[in-house]
This record gives structure tokens, sequence and C-alpha cells, in this order.
């Protein structure tokens, strides 16, 4: 322990029998004196007599080292002037440290003044100057501390996510420290974890829900709005049936940072309501998020923007994928000649809300002509807005174009023509298609697009359909066929999953995988460079003799979620039991946007020598269709279906360099594609449209009637019911025998039945030989 002047004091005050003289300090100007402040000096009355002092006068007595002396004004005792060589020196009452070179001076008896020094964190009723670490600096009164505040303050913040706890190492002064419960903010989007570290919030939520039965059934999607991967290990799923028992969801599922998690109704094991809630809960149960509606959604619930929106119905069902919150207004249909009264376009809401158009902004090709839709004009789900030339105030040029802007002034539609239409310009299919001289006027409703029956007809064939393969053979998924004569006949099919492609011939009962050259099960089909699983919808082939193989894919299963509608070209000549794709064509930049499971569905191949013999339209060159504009592309084109929106479009395929054209958008009439095959003996184009419209199948041909708005262009000329001795099968592939295999005026017609109904999948009738339709 430190001693200071006032303990010396003490000891030689008992060792001569004395005790201090308290009194002399109560007298002084000030009771305490601190000892680091060397210039600090007392204030002292003088004598009362004129001409005199008061002196200390340095005895050299341990005992009584000064007395108070009353000595003139010019006495030999002097402060600070010793009586002797080596004495100490007399000294003024009231004298500092200063004064006498060291110690804590004189008060104004001559007495040694009580000294109050620093009290270091020491216990109440400690020596001062006790040098405990714990606490902070108190005051000494006399010879005893009164300590002060505790250093280490229960609740005082070390960092973020930890604080101290109140406890002290008094050895080295360490503050004890406790973390802050997790959950507790720690910065933008940070949060303590309980452990005292700072981490990104887990921001998991429910992003889009479908009630109302999807593919394969009801479902729910996760999105992890956060910057990091989220481990939902354990979280809990579960609507707002309290009898349901919550889907646990498995350990060691990580959502990365945007990414998309989908539960499914056949993994949590109950149905979603028309009037129901989706809950999700942490692995310790706790609530993270929920959503409740009253009736299911015409598409999905999804949160617009993902993530952090709120919910609300979207414009198409976006499972696994970034939700579609776009404005489904589109251009419809265009009057540019002059119609009733003058010239007009046609807005139509695709979508399944209304939106508000009110001051969005119609244009021609010049900016210098606009007109602002006026305020509080709402246009329903499902319905038209007419803008006519009266209102917008200029007419529509034969060559001219139609653009629509929000209220922002974002580009939201545009259609340009380069002539007249003979009647109008309008979406066939309506609302969804692309734009094509339509069959008459529709203004304010539904287009009218050439060749769409108003209803189907019987089926023509024999209806005697019959299963024409073993039982189980293919497992399911078979969804694409192309009928090859050969000797022996090859019917090419592909399966969707896994991806396979089989070549069957007839064994004289049934048609079977061949045996031999590996294609025994079928074989397995990998993108370019030998990567993923193409997911295989259709199949066709080139001209006779080529090796060609061409396969419609909608996206990779092994990355499901993620649309990639792409035509694949094999060589069927090669060896082993896998076929590597030599060419890729992703459509995705020139197609509808679509999700990842309503891509390329269908796909067949037409000859130059067709297409030109019959005049066929190229709507890229605006003129008839010249296969010498397009370099590579081989002897034909691909026309592929897309299962979204039954439209049908064909395309020159650069074989060398890798790109390709658009060179017609066909309209089909049906709300979705499942299969085309082309007959090269008639020259029609079988269009099968499946489950949606009851396996209905349309049937096209070009027009070569001169003068014909349609002149050149594949038009429907008629629609097929299904055969009545055939259910209502999953059907997703169609082939056509040739008329050289006619057999009492009719031939070989096969269906692929995805779902392989009864343990089959292949399924056979016969429809007539040659151009039996008018």
């Amino acid at each position: 322990m430190k001693r200071t002047a006032l303990h010396v004091a003490f000891i030689l005050l008992a060792a001569c029998g004395g005790q201090p003289d308290t009194q002399a300090v109560a007298t002084s100007a000030v009771t305490s004196f601190d000892c680091n402040a060397s210039g600090q000096r007392l204030t002292c009355a003088a004598p009362a007599k004129p001409h005199k002092r008061f002196v200390c006068h340095a005895t050299g007595s341990q005992c009584d080292p000064y007395v108070k002396l009353e000595v003139s004004t010019h006495s030999s005792h002097t402060p600070g002037v010793p009586h002797r060589r080596g004495g100490t020196a007399d000294q003024a009452p009231g004298a500092s440290g200063a004064d006498i070179g060291a110690g804590p001076g004189l008060d104004c008896e001559c007495n040694e003044r009580i000294c109050e020094g620093a009290c270091t964190g020491a216990p109440g009723g400690a020596t001062c100057d006790d040098g405990d670490a714990c606490t902070g600096d108190g005051a000494c009164q006399g010879d005893t501390c009164e300590p002060g505040a505790p250093r280490c303050t229960a609740g005082t913040p070390v960092d973020a996510c930890t604080v101290e706890n109140g406890t002290c190492d008094s050895g080295t002064g360490a503050c004890g420290t406790d973390p802050l419960p997790a959950g507790t903010t720690c910065g933008p989007d940070l949060v303590c974890n309980g452990n005292g570290s700072c981490i990104d919030v887990v921001r998991v939520v429910l992003n889009e829900v479908e009630s109302s039965g999807g593919t394969p059934g009801d479902w729910v999607e996760l999105f992890n709005a956060g910057t990091n991967p989220a481990d939902v290990s354990g979280w809990r799923f579960l609507d707002n049936d309290p009898t349901h028992t919550a889907f646990v969801i498995p350990a060691g599922t990580v959502i990365p940072a945007a990414g998309f998690l989908v539960l499914d109704e056949a993994g949590f094991g109950f149905g979603l309501g028309a009037a129901d809630s989706a809950q999700l809960f942490d692995a310790s149960n706790a609530p993270v998020d929920s959503f409740s509606w009253t009736a299911h959604a015409p598409t999905t619930y999804g949160r617009c923007p993902d993530g952090g929106g709120a919910f609300r119905i979207t414009t198409s069902a976006t499972k696994g994928t970034a939700n579609n919150c776009t404005v489904a207004v589109k251009l419809n249909e265009v009057e540019s000649s002059g119609g009733t009264p003058g010239d007009w376009v046609e807005l139509f809401n695709a979508g399944p809300i209304a939106v508000d158009v009110g001051g969005w902004t119609f244009k021609d090709a010049d900016d210098t002509h606009a007109y602002v839709i006026p305020a509080g004009t709402t246009l329903a789900a499902g319905g038209y807005l007419v803008l006519d030339e009266s209102s917008f105030g200029f007419g529509l040029g034969a060559a001219d174009s139609a653009r629509l802007f929000d209220a922002g002034g974002a580009a939201i539609d545009a259609f340009a023509w380069t002539t007249h239409a003979p009647i109008t310009y309008g979406r066939c299919p309506n609302g969804s298609g692309a734009f094509a001289p339509t069959a008459s006027s529709t203004k304010d409703a539904a287009n009218s697009c050439t060749g769409d029956p108003p209803t189907a007809d019987p089926w023509p064939g024999r209806n005697t359909v019959a299963t024409v393969d073993g039982t189980g053979v293919f497992g399911g998924n078979l969804s694409g066929l192309f009928y090859e004569p050969a000797a022996p006949n090859v019917l090419w099919a592909v399966r969707n999953g896994p991806s396979t492609l089989y070549r069957l011939v007839f064994d004289g009962t049934a048609w079977a995988p061949e045996v031999g050259g590996g294609w025994d099960a079928g074989k397995t089909l990998r993108y370019p460079g030998g990567t993923g699983s193409p997911d295989a919808e259709d199949v066709t082939r080139a001209e006779p003799g080529s090796s060609a193989i061409y396969v419609a894919t909608e996206r990779d299963n092994d990355n499901g979620n993620i649309s990639r509608p792409s035509i694949l070209r094999f060589d069927g000549n090669q060896t082993g039991g896998e076929l590597i794709a030599t060419h890729e064509w992703n459509l995705a930049s020139d197609l509808p946007v679509v999700g990842a499971n309503l891509g390329l569905e269908a796909i067949t191949w037409i000859p130059d020598s067709f297409l030109v013999a019959h005049s066929f339209f190229d709507a890229a060159a605006g003129r008839a269709y010249d296969p010498s504009l397009y370099p590579g592309h081989g002897t034909g084109l691909v026309f592929v279906g897309l299962e979204a929106t039954g439209g049908i479009f064909a395309y020159a395929l650069d074989h060398v360099g890798g790109g390709f054209t658009r060179i017609a958008t066909i309209a089909s009439g049906d709300p979705s594609s499942k299969a085309v095959t082309f007959d090269r003996d008639t020259g029609y184009l079988w269009a099968h449209c499946g489950v949606p419209c009851g396996n209905q199948t349309a049937v096209l041909a070009i027009d070569t009637t001169l003068g014909s708005p349609t002149f050149g262009r594949f038009v429907v000329l008629r629609r097929f019911a299904r055969a009545s001795t055939m259910p209502d099968l999953a059907n997703e592939g169609i082939a056509i025998a040739p008329d050289a295999q006619c057999a009492g005026g009719f031939k070989d017609y096969f269906w692929a039945d995805d779902g392989e109904t009864g343990g089959h999948s292949l399924r056979r009738d016969s429809i007539p030989c040659g151009s039996f339709l008018p």
C-alpha cells in the first residue's frame, strides 16, 4: 500500500505520545488538500499587532517539527530560510508542499495538513490509494475511502451484441460480459445470434401460393430475401386446420440468397382450400410468416415484388421462379384504314385482375402524337378498351405503329405495320398471340382469327383405338412420336423424364424398343457437352436418309424451375447408351415468357420444297419464303408448338452460326399445344391440343387462294374431336404413317399417353389416306 505524508504524521504522533491537532484543520480556510496539487496554499489570518507576522519555526524535533511564532517583520525567522546549515527551513502558515520541497505542506497552525489523496476503486472503509481496479476513482475522507462508481457496470455496451454483466476480475480489472438476446437488432438487416455475434437477418418468407390445383397439386413457395443462405431445417408449414399435422422441412434444407423453395401437396400431405391460410414457423415453432385468403386465386397469390411486397393475384403462376407481377394489358387490335367512325386501337387486359390505366399514353410512330387516357379509367380482367381517332386526335397511316406507355412513361406494348390490313390487325389467339390480319373486325370484342372453327367435327378415323405396346414398357412420361417409314418401319419416341430417346419397331404384336445398338432401353439424352437432362417433349426427323433428329425441350430436369425452351439436334448414328446434342437453339429470347413447364411441347419438320411450292409467306422477310435468305439452315424449317399459348412458330435454324430466325407465327386456335406433326403426303399440319381441350386436334394447311388475306399462310381447315373409343388421356405425342402404307384407304395414326394409363403408353387408330379435307 502507498504511504502518504499523512500516514507518516500519524506514526510520529503516536511515538511522541501525542494526538494530531485536528482543530487546526478545522480552523483553516479549507479542510482538504489534494496531494497532487503542489501549488495549493491556504489563506491564513495575520497577527492583530502591526509590524508582526506569523512564522512556522522549524525546531528540528520529530515530535514538534514546527511551532507557530509571532515575530517582527524584521526577525531572522524568515519563511524558506533555515537557521543552520543543512537544517529545515522556516515556513509561512498555510504553505503548500512546493514551499518545503515535498509533502503535503502546512496548515494555518503550522501542523502538517491532512492529505486527501486518490481513492482508486477501494471499497468503503479501506485505506486510501488501495489500487483496486474494479471501480472508478472515489474520494479519500481522512484515511478512509468513499469509492467511486464501479468500472464494470451491468448493461454497459461492449459492442453491438455484448454488454457488461457487472462482474469484475480484481486482479486484471477485466469486466465480465453477457451476449444480448438472439434477435436484437445490431445494424441494417443484422441481428444478434444470442452468442455475441452480429449476423444477417434470416428473411425467409412465404412468396407464392397455389390453392386450386397446380402441377402436380397445391403448393407454396418460400423465398430467401436475405443476403446469405438460410438453413430452414426443421421449419414447419401448416394451413389453418389444426387437425392437420404440420409439415417439417427436412434436415439439411438450405435456401440460397434470393433463392426459392417449393413445398408440394404430395410432400406436406394436405390440400389448401378456397378459404384457407399458409403458416410458416421456424425450428423452435416461432411464427415466421403467414398469409390468408378467402377464395381461390384465378392464377396464384404472390408477393409483388418477390420477398417484400404485399400478396396479390399474380399474372401467371411461376412455381419456383420470380413472381409474374407484370401488367397484362396489351394492344389487341388495330384499325388503320378508316373504321367506324375512324381509326382505332383496342386494348385488352389478359390478366386476372383489373388494371387502372388512367394516365397511360397512346402514341403512333410520331412522338408528337400523344393521347393520355383519362384518369380513373379501369380495364377489367378479360375486358376491352377502345381508343377512337376522335379521342386521340390523329389518324394511323399505312406504314405506322401503335405504342402504349404506362403513367410513368414505361413502354408496355407496341405493334408496327408496313401496309394497311385487309380488315384489321389483331392478336391471334385473342389477347396472347402475335398480330396477324383478322377474318373480321371485332371492335371491343374477341378477335376473329382466320380459320377459327366454332366446333369440333367427329373423329375422321375408323374409331377403333387399341393399345399397341406391352404393359409397363416405358414407366410413364412418353411424350413425343415420329413415324419413319423404313425397313423395318421405326416409331421414334421420347420420354421427358428421365430424358430418353427410343427407337421402336413392330414385332407383329406390339411396338417395342429395338434390340441391339444400345437401343434396348432407349438412349439417354444430354445437352451439348454431355451435361444435364433435357425435358424431352417431342421428336421429329428431317429428310429421309438424314441422321438428324430434332427434339423439343422445355427445361433441364436437373434445374427444373428454370424455363429453357430449346430445340436440340442429335445425330441418330451416334453409338453408345447416350446421345449428346450437336446443337442447341434456345428460343427463350424470341418466345413469350412462360413457366418452366409450359414451354416447347411440340415439334415437326417441313421441307423447303413443299413450302416454296405452296408460296409459304415469310413474315421476317415480308414476302414469299426464299430458302436462300437463310444460309446454313439445311433443307427445311422446324415448326414448334408452345404449350402455354397454343401458338405454333416456324424457325430457320442456322446450323453453322447457331442463330435462328422466326419465319412465321401460326394461330392454331387452341389454348395449348401438346404435339404437332406434318403429313408430307397431304401437306396437312396436325396440331394436337391434348387435355386442355379434350384431346381435340386441328388440321391446318397453307392457303393457296390468290387474293386471300391469308394467302401463303397456314390456316385451320378443320378441328376434330378425339376418337370416341379412346378416353380423354394425357396424350402428348402424335405420329402418322405415310400414304404408301395405306390399307383399305386408311393409314395408321398413333398417340403417346404421358400418363401410361392402364400400363400402356401407345395407342393406334387409322385415318383416311390422301387429302380428304376440302
